[in-house]
C-alpha cells in the first residue's frame, strides 16, 4: 500500500462581518475543492500548506492557530492519501490561479458547502466554519 501525504488550507476572507471561502476548480477531475499539494522533503505541514496555496493562488495567507484537520482516503487502488488542512486568512481577494486549476470562486459558507464536490471537504468546511464562529 502506497502512502501519500498532502497539506492545504481552507482560505477565508472577512468581508465586512461576513466570512467568505475560496474554492478552486481542479483541472484533473473538474472538482471543486481547497488548495493542497504534496509535502516536499524537509517541509513541515504548515510550510507545505503555505507553499501550495502560494503556488496555486498567488495568495499570501496567515495560518490561524488551533485548527488542524486530517482527511484520509483512497484516490486509487493500493494508495492511501492523508491530507492535513489548516485555516488560512487572506487580506485580499486577488487570486491568480495556476494551470492545474480552471476556475476559482469566493462563497459564503452555505453556498461553499453546496459547491464542494467531495463529502470529506464538506465535513472539513463545517469544522472550519464552526471554529471561526467560536
Amino acid at each position: 500500500m502506497k502512502q501519500e501525504k498532502s497539506c492545504g488550507g481552507i482560505i477565508f476572507f472577512k468581508e465586512s462581518k461576513q466570512i467568505i471561502y475560496l474554492l478552486l476548480k481542479h483541472a484533473n477531475g473538474h472538482h471543486w475543492d481547497f488548495a493542497k499539494g504534496h509535502v516536499e522533503s524537509g517541509e513541515s505541514e504548515k510550510e507545505t500548506a503555505l507553499r501550495e496555496i502560494k503556488e496555486e493562488t498567488k495568495l499570501n495567507v496567515t495560518v490561524i492557530d488551533g485548527f488542524r484537520e486530517k482527511v484520509v482516503y483512497s484516490p486509487a487502488k493500493d494508495v492511501i492519501k492523508t491530507v492535513v488542512y489548516f485555516i488560512c486568512e487572506t487580506s485580499t481577494k486577488d487570486v491568480a490561479i495556476c494551470d492545474e486549476l480552471t476556475d476559482f470562486i469566493w462563497l459564503e459558507f452555505s453556498e461553499a458547502l453546496n459547491k464542494l464536490t467531495y463529502e470529506n471537504s464538506k465535513k472539513i468546511l463545517k469544522k472550519a466554519n464552526t471554529f471561526l464562529e467560536n
